[in-house]
């Protein structure tokens, strides 16, 4: 009988020695995993800090020579704004230079045209056909005279609506 004992209390503490060192073996595991978890985190965070830096980098070894075309374009593009306007308003002055002068000399023409046609009238000497060909002509001058004061004003106009100004000259 104490044979068979001892036997069998040597089988229950084999067995208890295995369930500790299975259950040994499953907390180290355990550990090894949550350890290794942590660590290939920290890598993991490592390694994307370093991508990230290597990102921006090429980004930005990429995106200067870019920002610094778009600037010259840009400034390019403000060059050629300034020129136009520049170009636009020194037309508008000439614009308005030549209306301030027309309406200063056109009385004067006006009656300088008319001392002339009166002074061809009145010659007694002057063949009656030259004289329907003066005349002929002076109604011609005057018709384009009109239309191209009409063709000022409304060139003036058209001028002054592009320009946003609505203002008399």
């Amino acid at each position: 009988m104490l044979y068979i004992q001892r036997v069998y209390r040597a089988w229950v503490v084999r067995q208890e020695l295995q369930e500790r060192r299975y259950a040994a073996e499953d907390i180290q595991a355990l550990f090894r995993g949550y350890a290794q978890r942590k660590r290939y985190g920290i890598a993991q965070k490592r390694v994307v800090v370093l991508q990230r830096y290597g990102r921006g980098w090429l980004a930005r070894r990429w995106f200067r020579p870019a920002l610094r075309e778009y600037r010259r374009q840009l400034g390019a593009v403000a060059r050629v704004q300034a020129l136009w306007r520049g170009k636009m308003i020194r037309h508008e002055a000439r614009i308005r230079e030549s209306e301030w002068l027309m309406a200063r000399l056109a009385p004067a023409a006006a009656a300088a045209a008319q001392r002339r046609r009166k002074q061809s009238k009145d010659r007694p000497d002057t063949p009656p056909g030259v004289r329907k060909a003066r005349e002929m002509v002076e109604r011609q001058v005057r018709a384009e005279e009109t239309a191209s004061s009409f063709f000022l004003r409304c060139h003036c106009i058209v001028l002054k609506t592009k320009t946003g100004s609505g203002q008399q000259p």
